[in-house]
């Protein structure tokens, strides 16, 4: 699994592979496919997490965009979005697109 965790606000003590990671604020945070991770949030934390199967990673639609994306794929990445209000509102737009998304593609049932 490939997991993109942006935190809004808030604080995350971060192990990813042998670096830890004290970060405050709004954040994102990469971790490609066998990286080994552990997080302790402060109380009060936002955010979300993206999780994509590896599989999805590896189909034709993929491999086409793959240029774009292989700096996050390849190693952990930290990115600090506390000093770009664009950077960090297209990013939490783009989350609740998502959500909203698959949202709508989960059945009701009584």
């Amino acid at each position: 699994m490939f997991q993109i965790l942006c935190m809004y606000d808030g604080n995350v003590n971060v192990q990813l592979g042998s670096i830890s990671h004290s970060l405050e604020g709004s954040w994102a945070i990469t971790i490609p496919v066998g990286v080994v991770h552990g997080f302790h949030f402060s109380p009060h934390t936002n955010g979300v997490v993206l999780t994509l199967a590896e599989p999805f990673l590896n189909d034709d639609s993929y491999r086409n965009s793959s240029r774009y994306f292989e700096a996050l794929t390849q190693s952990p990445k930290t990115i600090d979005l506390n000093q770009n209000n664009v950077l960090f509102d297209q990013v939490r737009q783009n989350m609740g697109s998502i959500k909203k998304e698959f949202l709508k593609r989960i059945p009701v049932t009584n």
